[in-house]
């Protein structure tokens, strides 16, 4: 009997078929969610990835613009440095003294000479000062006589006087119409 006890503890089948079911159904679950997941992921990749591409479409056409930039102001740097050998410029400030409206000055800077001269303007005899004033200016118009000469008057400046402002004025009109290479810039029509 101890023999047929054994053998039917020996003989108890455990029927796991149904485990293996549940199983395998579990793993298929897993399988399936990770690869929704994945296809998440590399939609999310792909969203990404179209989204740096566009990026560097934007990057390369501002790259482009800021070379066409780059070129168009270094021409314009040429021109500018090459137009500087054929043009040359003169600026005019006549500014007066707060304390004392007597004390003017003919400031002029020549481009080319650097320093700026001054010409002394006292009261109402300003003769000399303007007749050296003219002189100088007509020297330095004469040096460039095969080029323009640009000559510029402190426009809407508060700091000139109206009789030197007209003085310095006619002065440059006289010049402007004797010499052709003059060119006046500003607007000194309503002053003569």
């Amino acid at each position: 009997m101890n023999r047929n006890r054994r053998n039917s503890r020996s003989d108890i089948i455990i029927d796991l078929t149904s485990l293996l079911d549940v199983i395998f159904i579990i793993l298929l679950v897993v399988l399936c969610s990770q690869q929704a997941s994945a296809s998440e992921q590399e939609d999310s990749y792909s969203g990404r990835l179209k989204v740096l591409e566009q990026a560097e479409k934007e990057a390369d056409e501002a790259k482009k613009e800021a070379d066409t930039a780059r070129d168009v102001y270094n021409d314009a740097a040429d021109t500018n440095t090459g137009l500087g050998k054929y043009v040359f410029a003169v600026s005019i400030a006549v500014p007066y003294d707060d304390a004392d409206v007597t004390k003017r000055e003919i400031k002029l800077l020549r481009e080319g000479e650097g320093e700026i001269e001054t010409y002394e303007l006292r009261g109402y005899d300003t003769a000399a000062a303007m007749e050296e004033f003219t002189s100088d200016l007509e020297r330095y118009i004469t040096k460039y006589e095969d080029s323009p000469v640009i000559i510029s008057l402190n426009d809407d400046d508060e700091r000139i006087l109206y009789r030197d402002e007209a003085a310095v004025s006619s002065i440059l009109f006289e010049l402007s119409g004797r010499y052709d290479n003059v060119y006046i810039k500003g607007n000194l029509g309503d002053i003569s």
